[in-house]
């Protein structure tokens, strides 16, 4: 699913970024793949779900808490709090927790559910990290309060800091203390799904879920909300959930049994909640395509019009240096004697013409190699006339028209005798096993 989820990111990517290889119809199929294997999920979860009712793994207790490979402070904090030992339900669910299992587990009222909660909390979180680790939801405020209390005292010795998100408190206060960084959050699923919804507490680092009194908060109504808190969450989430154990007993399988529709609903909805994001996307990505596709055009035909107008530019620049060249001479045939005039064109041609004719001729992109190079006939004629005028002023284009020429006609023969060497080489390899 999350190779899905990164391929769609990769296209996403890359229709944002305009790119010429992107196809449209490859996220469609995309989306459809993702829905089938949304089903896939799901059915696979439906498929465990008799087996895991039937039984539960049968954990070796543990008797003692220096056994179970806590911290330094948090066993400091753990006897500091009053426990000497762990009671029973601590005894079989702690190390499985900390290892990282998912866990079932139900107690009686008063049998340690909550200081378990809290010491595996403490024991799992990291605290050079000021972000949310670990999510406890509750049915009630009370509850949700009383856990909060107990690992801020349990890991008092570890600079713990946990939060109660609970309905009747401010929420400016919920908001400041979510910003300045938390890592656990004890809430009920209404305050909690707010805060979620707000983005000021973030989920992105959350790895250990718990469900406390989970049969009650599920009884209570609490689906549509804890819905809404599972659809925020990461994939790769540990899963612990409590429930209260009558003094008759029994009660195990109710409790699977509604964690097993609690998941189920959840990957349906999260499933239904992607699908609905990635067709949004979907759609912006085609708008986006469209809109690519019309800048383009756009960018194009600004391209010609700016073509058109800087030739405009520069035919009407000449006309008016024409217009300038040509009142100017008459105003100054009007005092100017004709026999003057061949002497004075004379020594402008020397000034303007022979004196800068080489560097003239070998400028970069002006130069007669340059118009030679990409074929500019008028200008070559024009240059032509121009150097005319200059006493053997073409001997140095005619040298410059030669070298050119020359360098032509070499590349031509090369290439002629190239292509007859490799036709020569090609029909010897083509007759050597016939010779």
């Amino acid at each position: 699913m999350e190779a899905l989820l990164s391929q769609f990111t990769f296209l996403s990517d890359q229709a944002l970024q305009g790119n010429k290889n992107f196809d449209p119809s490859a996220m469609e199929d995309l989306m459809k793949l993702f829905e089938i294997e949304s089903y896939k999920a799901w059915a696979a979860l439906e498929l465990v779900e008799e087996k895991q009712v039937k039984g539960a793994e049968i954990t070796m207790p543990i008797l003692s808490f220096d056994q179970m490979g806590l911290k330094d402070e948090l066993l400091r904090g753990i006897y500091n709090y009053g426990f000497e030992k762990p009671s029973a339900i601590q005894q079989r669910a702690v190390m499985p927790i900390i290892n990282g299992r998912d866990v079932i587990a139900q107690a009686q009222s008063g049998t340690g559910k909550t200081s378990m909660v809290a010491l595996t909390v403490c024991q799992v979180v990291d605290t050079a990290s000021r972000e949310v680790q670990a999510l406890i939801l509750s049915p009630t405020r009370e509850l949700a309060s009383q856990t909060e209390k107990v690992i801020r005292t349990i890991g008092d010795f570890m600079n713990i800091q946990a939060h109660a998100c609970i309905g009747g408190k401010s929420v400016g206060e919920d908001i400041r203390k979510l910003e300045n960084g938390v890592h656990v959050v004890s809430g009920t699923p209404g305050r909690v799904c707010d805060m979620i919804k707000r983005r000021t507490l973030r989920t992105r680092a959350i790895k250990l879920l718990i469900l406390n009194e989970s049969d009650e908060m599920l009884s209570r109504g609490f689906k549509d909300q804890i819905y809404d808190v599972y659809r925020h969450l990461p994939p790769e989430l540990q899963e612990i959930v409590l429930g209260a154990k009558s003094e008759k007993g029994g009660g195990g399988q109710s409790i699977i049994l509604h964690y097993l529709k609690l998941k189920k609903a959840a990957i349906a909805t999260q499933c239904a909640w992607r699908g609905r994001v990635a067709r949004k996307e979907l759609r912006k990505l085609k708008m986006a395509a469209r809109e690519t596709g019309a800048l383009q055009a756009a960018k194009n035909k600004l391209e010609k019009q700016f073509e058109e107008l800087t030739w405009r530019l520069q035919l009407e620049k000449r006309m008016r240096s024409k217009e300038c060249l040509r009142k100017e001479r008459e105003r100054v045939s009007n005092y100017l004697h004709s026999s003057s005039e061949t002497k004075l064109l004379e020594k402008v041609q020397h000034e303007l013409l022979v004196t800068y004719a080489n560097r003239l001729l070998e400028k970069e992109h002006s130069g007669c190699r340059a118009l030679l190079r990409d074929d500019k006939v008028e200008d070559l004629s024009r240059m032509y006339r121009l150097y005319c005028k200059i006493p053997r002023g073409l001997e140095p284009v005619a040298n410059v028209f030669k070298q050119h020429v020359t360098a032509e006609g070499t590349a031509l023969v090369q290439q002629a005798e190239d292509a007859v060497s490799n036709y020569v080489n090609f029909v010897v390899v083509l007759l050597h096993p016939i010779l």
